[in-house]
């Protein structure tokens, strides 16, 4: 399994290719290992400009506890920490992945994809 998480400003996105970091408020039960794939809206529409592996998580008590970086610029619940991490050259436009319509901007914050999903993104990325 893996997940899609959205990442709102450019500004946001340099921060979590350069640190390995992001800030979420998902009500999720989180798992080292986990795969996330980041979507942004570029000059195509929505894209998966990239991706990771969940290394580490920390509840917001928790990560302050350790010295943490206190994010202010929205509400979050917990920091996720990647080890690995790719930011794609060419993203790939949702459109491409034939997932249902619905799905659109904010709604596929935390939407839950399976091997099949992630096997296509990935393939698309030697194109």
């Amino acid at each position: 399994m893996a997940i899609f998480l959205r990442i709102l400003r450019e500004d946001w996105a340099n921060r979590v290719f350069e640190k390995r970091m992001y800030y979420t408020s998902l009500k999720r039960r989180w798992e080292k290992g986990l795969e996330c794939f980041f979507i942004m809206k570029t000059d195509v529409g929505d894209s998966v400009v990239g991706y990771g592996i969940l290394e580490d998580y920390k509840a917001k008590e928790d990560w302050l506890k350790i010295g943490g970086e206190h994010f202010m610029e929205h509400p979050w619940k917990t920091v996720l920490k990647f080890g690995k991490l790719v930011k794609f050259q060419n993203p790939i436009p949702v459109k491409e992945l034939q997932l249902d319509q619905r799905l659109k901007g904010k709604y596929l914050h935390g939407v839950k994809i399976d091997q099949f999903l992630v096997d296509r993104i990935l393939s698309l990325l030697d194109h």
